[in-house]
């Protein structure tokens, strides 16, 4: 911000540049308000303030009023807060459960393909169980018939019971 030209004859004082250094500062514009009203108090009082081309306020005054500044945005803030303060809970809930949902979806996934990549597909172990049990009729067959003599008469034997 620049200095008007005349700036003390055109009733142009520092204070708000003091105040608000930069363009978004809120806490600076709430202070000037605070500054403003002080100011305001004082001439209802009948105090004399000082005229505007002559009041610059001092680093103190400026840091007292942007302390206050700054207690009033926090305890506005804070009610604020507690005012939504349920339905932020309620938010922050849902989304938690949602994210809980995923995270138990995508594990309930994972588990799923790691079953089947160490299982494989199923046809494949009933077709080697079956040729198994065909393989294991053969061979018993093959043994008993090329069994000796012996075992002949004990399996006729153990089938005459």
């Amino acid at each position: 911000m620049s200095e008007p030209k005349n700036a003390s004859s055109s009733g142009y004082n520092k204070a708000f540049q003091n105040f608000v250094p930069e363009p978004d500062d809120v806490v600076g514009l709430l202070a000037y308000a605070l500054y403003k009203r002080t100011i305001n108090e004082q001439k209802i009082s009948g105090r004399v303030a000082a005229p505007p081309d002559q009041r610059d306020p001092q680093r103190h005054e400026i840091d007292v009023h942007r302390t206050k500044a700054e207690d009033y945005l926090k305890v506005f803030a804070q009610t604020a807060i507690d005012a939504e303060r349920a339905d932020i809970l309620a938010d922050g809930i849902k989304d938690a459960a949602e994210d809980i949902k995923a995270s138990v979806m995508n594990s309930a996934n994972d588990v799923k393909l790691t079953v089947r990549a160490r299982t494989g597909f199923w046809w494949p172990g009933v077709v080697v169980g079956i040729v198994a049990w065909i393989i294991s009729i053969i061979a018993t067959i093959v043994v008993v018939y090329s069994a000796p003599e012996w075992v002949k008469s004990l399996v006729e034997h153990i089938g005459s019971k």
